[in-house]
């Protein structure tokens, strides 16, 4: 679920999230999305989750490569990635990311790779 009593940066989120779970959440299937889908009305000023950029668009947990926009389940995905100077990603609303400064403070939603849910 989404930590909504704790604001930390993007780097601080992914540590927090790589002590106690698996690390920060990757959309990589549908049950995922899903679950993102359900908790976005919750999400009104955005929440990190493990996308970022290295030169290149990435997820955290896995390092993959990442396009600006994807389809899901016949919804179109997109992230703003026009800013230069903003490297990690909030989910905002139900299709939106946008590209935010690493520094500044979220709610951040985290992974648990041993019981494929997101938790707290």
């Amino acid at each position: 679920s989404l930590r909504q009593l704790s604001l930390m940066t993007w780097t601080e989120a992914q540590s927090y999230c790589r002590e106690h779970f698996t690390d920060l959440v990757t959309i990589y299937n549908s049950d995922i999305n899903q679950l993102l889908l359900s908790m976005s009305t919750k999400i009104s000023t955005g929440a990190w989750i493990g996308l970022y950029d290295d030169r290149y668009w990435k997820w955290s947990m896995e390092g993959k490569h990442f396009l600006c926009s994807w389809s899901m389940e016949g919804k179109l995905f997109y992230v703003d990635c026009v800013n230069a100077n903003e490297y990690c990603v909030a989910l905002q609303g139900q299709t939106q990311m946008n590209d935010r400064p690493c520094g500044d403070s979220y709610p951040f939603l985290c992974y648990n790779g041993r019981k494929k849910d997101l938790l707290p």
